[in-house]
């Protein structure tokens, strides 16, 4: 399930699967430097993955701007994402735990 959503978030913004599991691996290096247990470290890791699913939501004429190009209506609705990805996957028991995580950003 977690490798469908990732086809629609690259459907969406193509590249972003890559940029997922480029975020994956950084967060890999980092839980190895802090020695996290295993269970955080999946955690992690699938949040990682699945970081910009809120993005799905967001208007492609935001995602097309630079952060520093949005007005101040169009951060709003962008900073809205990782919530709105928690939103999406807190029905879904495999990720319930991953939009937790989120939810406390």
């Amino acid at each position: 399930m977690e490798e469908s959503f990732l086809n629609l978030l690259d459907m969406k913004q193509p590249g972003q699967r890559a940029l997922s599991y480029q975020l994956e691996e950084i967060v890999s290096k980092l839980a190895e430097t802090f020695s996290m247990a295993i269970l955080d470290r999946k955690l992690l890791y699938q949040a990682a993955r699945l970081h910009g699913i809120g993005k799905i939501g967001v208007p492609d004429s935001i995602l097309a701007l630079s952060y520093e190009q949005m007005s101040e209506e169009q951060r709003e609705i962008y900073r809205s994402y990782p919530a709105n990805g928690a939103v999406t996957l807190i029905a879904v028991d495999a990720f319930s735990a991953c939009a937790d995580l989120w939810f406390k950003q």
